[in-house]
């Protein structure tokens, strides 16, 4: 597993065959692959994942931009929506429109 706290106007990239916990980032920019992802205390970045369990959990975040990670045989970025799922513990109902994160758009 992979754990990263504390960081602001950083570029960070993560292959790991395990979990990755990050934590308290502003401003930055995230290329993650890994089987589960979890995210608490991050605000205003852009977070491209691959992730093996198809799920972002994220607590006390605001302002993401999630899309699909890049890979070569890719024209650009990706959408995510149709792929990877978000749970917000801040915001426990999917019934309406989470204004935490958003899925980036072509």
């Amino acid at each position: 597993s992979a754990h990263i706290k504390g960081g602001e106007d950083s570029v960070i990239a993560i292959n790991s065959e395990g979990p990755i916990f990050i934590h308290d980032l502003n401003h930055c920019v995230l290329l993650l692959k890994c089987h589960q992802l979890r995210l608490h205390n991050i605000h205003n970045c852009l977070i491209l994942v691959e992730v093996g369990n198809d799920r972002v959990v994220i607590e006390n975040s605001n302002g993401l931009r999630i899309g699909s990670y890049p890979t070569s045989k890719k024209k650009g970025f990706q959408l995510a929506r149709d792929k990877i799922e978000v749970d917000d513990f801040n915001w426990p109902t999917k019934l309406e429109k989470n204004n935490n994160y958003d899925y980036l758009s072509k």
